[in-house]
């Protein structure tokens, strides 16, 4: 006599079926993880690091890494405050310098 866990386990496949993928439609986001970004922090723009990406309620915000900043300083800001790293935008950075250094 055969025992009837035995008939179970050899009917039974020997991995658990695997459920089909459910495709998400990601929010499109400017800016990914690990990338070299510029951000406004007050009237200036700084170099930086785009650490996390967060995006909740169809608002998308970064969590920003100042360079050469101690850590106390990373901070969540929203995509308004985020530019790419691009020639055009380290001059606008150089320009603002130079227009605040004139302000003082």
């Amino acid at each position: 006599m055969r025992d009837s866990r035995e008939e179970k386990s050899s009917t039974m496949p020997e991995t658990p079926p695997v459920a089909p993928a459910v495709e998400k439609t990601p929010c499109k986001t400017k800016f990914s993880e690990s990338e070299k970004v510029l951000c406004f922090h007050g009237p200036l723009i700084y170099e930086a690091k785009c650490l996390k990406v967060q995006v909740k309620d169809k608002q998308i915000k970064y969590f920003i890494h100042y360079a050469g900043w101690n850590k106390n300083w990373d901070e969540w800001v929203p995509e308004s405050r985020v530019l790419k790293l691009s020639d055009a935008n380290l001059n606008r950075q150089k320009d603002l310098q130079k227009a605040h250094e004139a302000s003082l």
